[in-house]
């Protein structure tokens, strides 16, 4: 069996054993304030934005098993590889900064990014269509429209199992009457059916090769944080990037007072960086899911907190937040804080001619 069917089906196997028990409810998304940096041909300002995070339901036990995890504890996990070099940075081959606006779409956001990335197309897969044919499927199945919150593999297996629109089939020909995402209001557009959307997408089952490396289901497992599961899905993040691959994971992010979304330290831009810092180590402070895009990581990067503090290991990671968020668009997240708070991860990449 191939790895990107064993990885397939070692995931849908472990959701269906896991559903048993858990349940993912994703509610109206939460809505919290980040600073920006506002720039104009004759200076740069700081102004605050309000972004909208993912609202996940969890039960004590889920929440629990995510607050257990000791980044600092391993069993000693180690890549494999000796030609891991020391930092890695993919870039997102021209596909812009995008900006999910009002809605928790960060998981449909993140996703079309980095396919868009792999496929070397620019801006180019639609997320509206995609959102609107997640809420036709919603109304006759169990999964989420993605238009208040959903998971990466399950938007990436949507994309795979009904294809893809184009922005441009998106405008001419429109989804569902819609021929424009809605950035700053509340409106969802309207369902489209699989007919439809089917007669405008394309198929990219023969094009892309998803390797699914961590499950949500995995990560709430009452054994994750006794394991080196959490160092795992780190090494194997880094020898994705190595091989030339990006990835999309979820995360949680904390909603405090102190700092944008819980970046509280700073690699290049104030308030660009998650790390377990200061502010955000002890309980009670609230917790929301955000998608992202991992884009490169760097062993000796340093992030330095209020406090003064040292993080040394970044990921970067590619934001839709708009381009004037975080470091252009860009974020970057400690390597403690990813193996505390990851909740899913896969690596996106394009298949080969000699497969």
């Amino acid at each position: 069996m191939s790895t990107r069917l064993m990885a397939g089906t070692i995931l849908i196997a472990v959701a269906i054993i896991a559903t048993s028990s858990q349940a993912f409810e994703f509610r109206k998304p939460l809505k919290t304030t980040i600073l920006t940096t506002k720039t104009d041909s004759h200076s740069a300002s700081a102004v605050k934005k309000d972004v909208y995070l993912m609202d996940i339901k969890l039960s004590d036990k889920e929440r629990t098993a995510l607050f257990s995890v000791n980044p600092k504890n391993s069993h000693g996990y180690r890549s494999s590889r000796q030609d891991l070099p020391a930092s890695v940075n993919l870039g997102m081959n021209n596909v812009p900064v995008l900006d999910q606006g009002r809605h928790g779409t960060c998981a449909t956001f993140a996703t079309t990014a980095a396919v868009d990335a792999a496929l070397g197309k620019g801006d180019y897969i639609s997320q509206l269509c995609q959102l609107e044919l997640g809420a036709s499927l919603e109304n006759s199945t169990y999964m989420p429209s993605g238009w208040s919150g959903s998971f990466g593999p399950w938007v990436l297996e949507q994309m795979m199992r009904y294809g893809i629109v184009s922005q441009d089939n998106q405008k001419i020909k429109s989804c569902a009457g819609e021929r424009q995402y809605p950035t700053s209001d509340l409106s969802e557009g309207n369902p489209i059916s699989v007919d439809e959307f089917r007669e405008m997408s394309e198929d990219l089952h023969l094009t892309l090769y998803p390797t699914y490396l961590l499950s949500m289901y995995q990560r709430f497992d009452a054994h994750f944080s006794d394991t080196d599961q959490a160092e795992r899905a780190l090494i194997q993040a880094k020898e994705t990037l190595a091989d030339g691959n990006r990835l999309t994971f979820g995360v949680f992010v904390i909603i405090s007072d102190y700092c944008s979304a819980g970046a509280c330290a700073t690699y290049h831009t104030a308030e660009d960086t998650w790390a377990l810092t200061k502010e955000i180590e002890t309980p009670p402070y609230g917790t929301a899911g955000h998608e992202m895009v991992i884009i490169g990581y760097d062993d000796n990067a340093v992030a330095i907190d209020r406090e003064g503090k040292k993080h040394q290991g970044l990921l970067t990671l590619r934001n839709s937040w708009g381009v004037e968020a975080g470091d252009h668009g860009n974020y970057y997240m400690s390597y403690d804080y990813f193996k505390k708070f990851v909740i899913e991860l896969q690596g996106i990449s394009v298949l080969k001619s000699e497969f």
